[in-house]
């Protein structure tokens, strides 16, 4: 609820819609609702010179090679039941926006102070933006703001469209 009282004042880099946030910005980016892709920001994130920081070792392939669309292409709607886990839903489309998420997804991104593991990197801003821990945007080791410039340069600049892949 507190959020809707902050000001919007950052703007999507990808379109023109503006939030409170930056977690909740790299979410509605992470929808592929917007002119990027979650495939494409996560080639991004890899991609800055301090992923080092907040991707977890060995999950760089799974980042780099789109593998959260494989992963996500083994779910089987049998029924209303996720045949990972067998959560209920009462209706398909609960089970497919489940399955959408990536609730199942292995953790790719880590807090770059202590190292809480995220599967999202808007879960990481979210962790990094309500100071849970040492880290932040502007001090600790500096990662994420050093992370969130390089994709506002690499999106923001007009240079990431869906057509890049």
């Amino acid at each position: 609820h507190v959020l809707t009282h902050l000001p919007k004042d950052i703007t999507c880099w990808a379109c023109d819609k503006v939030f409170s946030k930056y977690s909740t910005m790299l979410a509605h980016l992470e929808t592929e609702k917007c002119k990027v892709t979650r495939f494409q920001l996560d080639k991004l994130a890899i991609a800055c010179p301090f992923s080092v920081d907040y991707v977890i070792p060995g999950q760089e392939c799974y980042l780099r090679y789109g593998d959260r669309k494989k992963f996500k292409a083994k779910a089987v709607f049998k029924s209303s039941i996720c045949n990972r886990c067998e959560r209920y839903f009462p209706i398909t489309a609960g089970l497919v926006s489940y399955v959408d998420s990536s609730f199942h997804h292995p953790y790719a991104y880590q807090c770059a102070a202590c190292k809480t593991p995220f599967t999202d990197l808007s879960g990481l801003l979210t962790h990094v933006e309500n100071t849970l821990c040492s880290e932040s945007i502007s001090y600790g080791t500096g990662s994420i703001g050093k992370l969130l410039h390089h994709l506002w340069r690499n999106i923001g600049g007009g240079r990431a469209t869906q057509e890049d892949g």
